[in-house]
């Protein structure tokens, strides 16, 4: 009878001292956000599931499942912001919120009935963050939320930058805020 080894420690992703956003590699909300981040110049990084990895900057899950990197990534992140077509969470957008829940991390479900400018720049706010994972609605279930990944991100990006973030660690004992699915 042989036992089987344990996986060896998840690579640490190099989140250096300027706002980054982490995404893993899926369709949809993670793709688009993957896109226009990396056409404005955002450092991006994230977990990918095994046989998608390619850097030290997107490193593979020991599981081909993508959900393994989305709990990898919202474990890693400061800030875990969640977009959907509407209040329902289902899918990849119910695991991160569970998992950030899980890991105390804060998290903000963003929809097209609640977008407003002025809470996300609140929330933003009321945290010392480095790391942002954006993820959320696959393709299919994408729907009117599709037209709020950009405004979103230049949100974000207007907060983000010349922010002096001091805390060397990603765990800064926050605590965590819910969004309550609705």
């Amino acid at each position: 009878m042989t036992r089987s080894r344990k996986p060896k420690k998840r690579p640490p992703l190099p989140i250096g001292q300027c706002p980054t956003l982490i995404v893993a590699d899926g369709d949809g909300t993670e793709l688009r956000v993957a896109h226009l981040a990396a056409a404005r110049g955002w450092p991006v990084l994230g977990y990918v599931p095994r046989g998608r990895s390619g850097s030290a900057r997107r490193p593979g899950t020991f599981s081909e499942h993508p959900l393994q990197a989305v709990k990898w990534n919202t474990r890693a992140a400061d800030l875990t912001i969640v977009l959907t077509a509407d209040a329902t969470l289902h899918g990849r957008a119910r695991w991160a919120a569970l998992w950030a829940a899980r890991y105390r991390k804060p998290w903000l479900h963003w929809w097209p009935g609640v977008a407003d400018d002025a809470r996300l720049r609140t929330w933003l706010r009321t945290y010392r963050w480095r790391s942002l994972q954006i993820t959320g609605a696959a393709e299919h279930q994408l729907g009117p939320a599709a037209a709020l990944i950009e405004p979103l991100l230049a949100s974000i990006s207007g907060q983000a930058y010349g922010r002096v973030t001091s805390s060397p660690t990603t765990d800064h004992n926050d605590g965590y805020q819910t969004e309550k699915p609705h």
